[in-house]
Formats: structure tokens, sequence, C-alpha cells
């Protein structure tokens, strides 16, 4: 999707060790389209979601930091779990979406996703 890849170079532009995955992204995606009522998102939101996202990093980091996942002894590895990620899937949309749903709010459409009398699926 055109609209993943912007958002994460919005986010490596805005925070350079914030990294997460395309699906990741989606899912984040998912949950603004229901805020929405919509199937797609303005491509002008790109940048919006982008410092939604970011902002939510480093709310949580200031809050919790990283949690070690795993620890490895003789090779001195040691792994971070990324609860940025799982935090934003976990709030409601207000504490997601926090200041920006002023800006989201202008593109919500009246309705419910999918639904459709007149469509066969």
């Amino acid at each position: 999707m055109e609209i993943v890849q912007a958002i994460k170079d919005y986010i490596k532009v805005l925070d350079s060790d914030l990294n997460l995955e395309e699906k990741q992204i989606e899912l984040i995606l998912n949950r603004v389209k229901v805020y929405l009522n919509r199937v797609d998102i303005p491509f002008i939101l790109s940048g919006t979601i982008a410092e939604m996202i970011v902002e939510q990093s480093k709310q949580q980091k200031k809050n919790d930091g990283d949690v070690i996942s795993s620890i490895s002894d003789n090779g001195q590895s040691i792994s971070f779990s990324n609860t940025v990620f799982q935090s934003m899937i976990s709030q409601t949309d207000a504490e997601l979406f926090g200041s920006h749903t002023v800006i989201l709010n202008r593109f919500r459409k009246v309705g419910v996703i999918g639904v459709n009398p007149f469509k066969d699926e």
C-alpha cells in the first residue's frame, strides 16, 4: 500500500529509532478506518497518522521504556519487546488519537463500514 510506505517514511524522519513493520502500520490504519467510518484513508492524512504514532511511541517510552523479552548469556544478546505497538493496539480511540482527533474528525463519514443494503457481497 502506498500510504503505508508514506507513513513509514514520515516516521523515519520524525523518529529514526522507531521501527514498525508494515503489518503493524496496517493494523493502526485499520483503527483509523473504523474511527473514520471509511474503507479508505485520504493520503493527506499519512503525515498526521505518522505524527500520532511517533507521539504515542514517545509517550510509551517515557512511561515504560523497553521491556526485555529474552537474554542470552554466552552470546551476550538482549532482546526487547515492542511495547509501543502493543500499547497502541490496546488503547481507546481517545487515547490513541489524542489531539489528532480534531484533524481526523474532518474526514469522518456518517454511517458504518460495510453496511450497504444495495450491494451483494
